[in-house]
């Protein structure tokens, strides 16, 4: 590890030195940083530049300010994988698949990417011009306004047989107290079991998960018993 660290270091001085240029150390830390996390080869960490921490964390309180879609970076594209429901985007026509090539007049590219979908979030109630590309490589012109988006993390309904069906897509904040909420409400419609769901989940809040497991045990009949430690 050192042995790498020296190596980068006499880089470095080197560049320092010899380099004609400008140097953004600032990028060149933030890349820096997202490799050695990568390199660790673990699936639940990742590596958040202070805009992307701020975002993730206003995602885990249950709301967030935006239009209301999850992407991801295709081929420098901002690629829509999903349109949250009643969000300004849906009423906007913007439906999964598509691609947002433009905002506010620039171009999106794998290098501006982060910066890019940053500004999409703005503020509450100010205007965003994007440029969205269909799967014909058609691209439309739409203003969106942004407003606060209301994360629904518990999804449930009554299947056949008077199976309760409860999915929850991920651990925010909010969470706990929507899955109860939809517990009972398929208990007192007369609910005979349960599926619950968690396929794909995102992940989310520790405390969420772990927070008054008595409360959801005690709705089936039975309570965990006393826990000792020997």
């Amino acid at each position: 590890m050192l042995a790498g660290i020296d190596s980068f270091l006499e880089v470095k001085e080197q560049v320092d030195k010899n380099f004609v240029g400008d140097v953004d150390y600032s990028e060149i830390d933030g890349l820096l940083a997202d490799y050695y996390v990568s390199l660790l080869g673990d699936k639940y960490s990742d590596y958040y530049t202070e805009d992307e921490l701020k975002s993730y964390l206003n995602k885990l309180s249950g709301s967030f300010v935006g239009i209301g879609i999850s992407c991801t970076n295709k081929d420098g594209k901002i690629h829509v994988e999903k349109v949250i429901e009643n969000s300004p985007a849906m009423d906007a026509g913007i439906v999964a698949g598509e691609n947002i090539v433009i905002v506010d007049g620039v171009s999106v590219t794998n290098e501006n990417y982060d910066e890019i979908t940053s500004a999409i979030a703005g503020e509450a109630g100010t205007k965003v011009s994007l440029g969205v590309e269909n799967e014909n490589g058609e691209v439309r012109n739409i203003s969106v306004e942004r407003r606060e988006i209301i994360t629904q993390t518990v999804h449930s309904e009554m299947l056949d047989g008077k199976i309760g069906y409860v999915r929850i897509t991920q651990f925010s904040k909010a969470t706990d107290e929507k899955f109860i909420e939809a517990v009972d409400f398929l208990i007192e419609n007369g609910a005979k079991g349960f599926l619950f769901d968690v396929r794909d989940n995102s992940g989310g809040e520790l405390n969420c998960v772990m927070k008054n497991p008595e409360d959801v045990d005690c709705r089936f009949g039975f309570c965990f018993p006393d826990v000792y430690e020997i």
